[in-house]
């Protein structure tokens, strides 16, 4: 009867295989050759536990497990992990199985892996979180430095799509303030940039253990942050109602915030402030131009932050010339030998348009490879400052801008347009005989803007391929973008 007993005991230890038996090994400390100990917090109490390994299993993680001498091992994980934890890696030692349900457990056994170089389990270990994460899991990765790029990109790319979701997460109030920044210098958000805010400014006060907020504390807890805030792209109202009162900024500061946004003038912001007045990306909206395009449409009460920055829509955004259009102002049949050299928006720079005051008088020059007559030029016009939101006034104006050209020595021209004009359009202004322009020569032409109002001035490539002709829009050759409202020279090659 004991043979049998011991028959079926011996029979039940050879079932399964080599891994079986190995695991069974490390659970029974059959053989054990190597001691890991392990330091770590758990509960806010010092936690230390003991594993009894096999160097040659070990050994196969890391060199770290690999001594000829060795016999123990001490490691100390981080203050927010249970040492109990490092059974995960152990077990994957082991059995090549990843034990885990969720990414809130992976990361402190990411953090062994790339403490102790272990480069399997961490390329294993990323792989789980990428298929397990939700938006539950971005706060908890977006805070956690070794993530890597590809959960980099996972994280703000479900930021950017979930937004409104990820700010009602209790984790995003306390996430740190390199995190939140992050979430600011996204271009492409589901929110408006008020509920962006309000979000901010419900971060700030969570993190301010409750206190009234002051603008002292709000900037020692925002940081860097704080530069990130588009205030100008809200109401008059929406700023008075959500951020004068808050505590973010001081009352002077808010102040100055109020004043811009009533006249567009960016001498009085305070330095901290923000200049982009063009909202974020919506989600799904991927093409500035649609986006901005949509926003038009929008009715709000903002005299500058609600007339969104246009893009126009006959510019390119392939091309860097685009070819006989023709424009609102000028609806005649152009002449067949014409083109519109079109200085192309950089998209790099599309949210960041600089604003002026006119009258007042701009240079640029213009240099082309081929001799070619100099029809005119295309010009933004004004937009409209509404000093009363519920006002109706005009939507066109009356525009006066001169355009002198000089060459060599005695080449001098003028070109005069004194008429009506749109807002937010364009114009098309021609010398009355286009001016014939040599090869490989500079023109300077100075626009004299004597209108007094706000023109947008877009940063645009200076340079310009069009009918295998190569145009240059300024002379150094050290600047390679211009900011100013010319959209478009117009160019006769008969």
């Amino acid at each position: 009867m004991a043979n049998n007993t011991h028959s079926k005991t011996k029979d039940s230890r050879l079932q399964g295989g080599i891994v079986d038996h190995l695991w069974l090994m490390f659970e029974k400390s059959m053989n054990t050759d190597l001691t890991i100990v392990v330091r770590g917090n758990h509960q806010n109490q010092q936690a230390l536990k003991v594993f009894r390994c096999h160097k040659l299993v070990m050994g196969r993680l890391s060199k770290l497990f690999d001594g000829e001498h060795m016999s123990q091992v001490n490691l100390t994980v981080s203050d927010d992990t249970d040492p109990k934890a490092f059974l995960v890696v152990i077990r994957y030692a082991y059995t090549d199985m990843l034990v885990l349900t969720t990414v809130e457990e992976a990361i402190p056994i990411h953090k062994v892996a790339c403490s102790c170089e272990m480069h399997q389990l961490k390329k294993d270990l990323e792989a789980f979180m990428l298929k397990t994460a939700n938006k539950e899991s971005v706060w908890n990765l977006l805070s956690y430095s070794n993530r890597g790029v590809n959960l980099t990109e996972w994280a703000q790319s479900c930021l950017a799509q979930e937004t409104k979701a990820c700010l009602q997460i209790p984790k995003f109030l306390s996430c740190s303030q390199s995190t939140l920044q992050i979430l600011l210098s996204l271009q492409q958000l589901d929110v408006t940039e008020l509920e962006l805010i309000q979000a901010v400014i419900r971060w700030t006060q969570h993190n301010n253990k409750g206190r009234p907020l002051e603008p002292k504390s709000s900037k020692e807890l925002l940081g860097l942050c704080l530069n990130h805030l588009r205030f100008l792209c809200l109401t008059p109202a929406e700023f008075s109602r959500h951020v004068a009162q808050s505590g973010l900024i001081s009352k002077e500061d808010a102040l100055m915030v109020l004043i811009n946004l009533n006249t567009g003038d960016e001498a009085v912001l305070p330095p901290y402030v923000c200049k982009i007045r063009t909202p974020r990306q919506e989600s799904g909206h991927s093409d500035p131009v649609s986006r901005l395009l949509k926003e038009k449409n929008k009715d709000t009460e903002s005299p500058i932050a609600a007339k969104k920055i246009k893009i126009e829509q006959e510019e390119p955004t392939v091309p860097l010339a685009w070819e006989d259009e023709a424009s609102d102002t000028n609806k005649e049949k152009l002449n067949e030998s014409e083109v519109f050299c079109y200085r192309r928006i950089d998209q790099k720079f599309v949210h960041l348009p600089q604003i002026f005051r006119t009258p007042k008088n701009v240079r640029m020059d213009l240099k082309i490879s081929k001799r070619a007559a100099l029809v005119g030029f295309k010009l933004e016009t004004q937009f409209k400052l509404l000093r009363n939101a519920n006002a109706t006034e005009s939507s066109t104006y009356k525009e006066s801008i001169c355009i002198d050209v000089k060459g060599n020595a005695t080449l001098t021209q003028a070109a005069c347009y004194s008429g009506p004009a749109n807002y937010d359009g364009h114009l098309d202004i021609r010398f009355k005989r286009p001016l014939k322009l040599e090869a490989d020569v500079w023109y300077s032409i100075y626009f004299d803007m004597r209108c007094p109002g706000f023109y947008k001035n877009y940063v645009r490539q200076n340079l310009v391929y069009t009918k295998g002709v190569e145009v240059k829009f300024n002379r150094d050759k050290n600047c390679t973008h211009s900011a100013n409202p010319i959209m478009a020279a117009i160019l006769s090659f008969n």
